[in-house]
């Protein structure tokens, strides 16, 4: 009998990539802390690397990624289907 591959999952923590971004929305001035440690590649959840590409876009164009900045900005941007709820 041939044995089946299993599917390898990378480690992972939504729940620290949630809180991550959450401080992030909580202290606008963290981004930049982190923008250079961070990268969207290293969010496992692709809602999380949506939502930290939208914050630094935001931050680096002069806007501060607030909560309704936020929402507003991952609604426009049509990429980001049923990240949003309307």
């Amino acid at each position: 009998m041939a044995k089946q591959k299993e599917a390898i999952i990378p480690p992972h923590n939504t729940e620290a990539e949630s809180s991550l971004l959450g401080a992030i929305l909580i202290d606008t001035d963290a981004i930049v802390r982190v923008a250079d440690i961070i990268s969207v590649e290293d969010f496992y959840d692709e809602r999380h690397q949506r939502i930290f590409e939208a914050i630094k876009k935001l931050y680096f164009e002069d806007n501060k990624p607030t909560l309704p900045t936020e929402t507003l900005a991952l609604k426009q941007d049509t990429t980001n289907n049923n990240l949003v709820a309307s």
